[in-house]
């Protein structure tokens, strides 16, 4: 059966945390940052080039960030980080289960449909399920090996 299902992004993965900016290229580093309207916000501080202040999350997992309408940063960064989290935090989930991960990337690697199986259950073939080799191997796996992220590229997702 198919479950369509809305995400609220958290980041609650300190492992995912690291990959993802790896993968960026991006600092990680416990701070305080004190915004321009005083906001203080403390947590594990992210530094997108190119911004102001940096992102901070915070203790529960929400992202804290001043972009002045995109005159102190560039919102495009923010995403594509978003997105580089959201697929190391389903990998190390489908990981820890056992499962298999099939992905594709819509709208020009803007966003990411990805599913998660469970051995043993009838799918349609790959080629049904995503369109291109590039799609089929968006998380680096085939149906019978290990889920682990593969972001084509290196950083040139984000």
């Amino acid at each position: 059966m198919s479950h369509v299902a809305t995400i609220a992004l958290e980041f609650r993965d300190p492992a995912a945390l690291r990959e993802a900016a790896g993968l960026c290229r991006l600092d990680l580093r416990p701070e305080t940052v004190t915004f321009y309207d005083g906001t203080r916000v403390a947590g594990t501080a992210l530094r997108l080039p190119g911004w102001r202040y940096p992102v901070v999350i915070d203790a529960e997992g929400r992202l804290h960030y001043d972009h002045f309408e995109g005159r102190w940063g560039d919102l495009a960064q923010l995403h594509r980080f978003r997105q580089a989290y959201a697929e190391a935090a389903t990998t190390r989930f489908a990981q820890a289960r056992d499962l298999l991960v099939y992905a594709e990337t819509l709208d020009g690697e803007e966003a990411v449909r990805a599913w998660l199986v469970q051995h043993g259950i009838r799918m349609a073939p790959k080629e049904e399920v995503s369109t291109s080799q590039s799609a089929r191997n968006a998380l680096g796996r085939s149906p019978s090996g290990p889920a682990k992220a593969r972001h084509d590229g290196g950083n040139d997702k984000c």
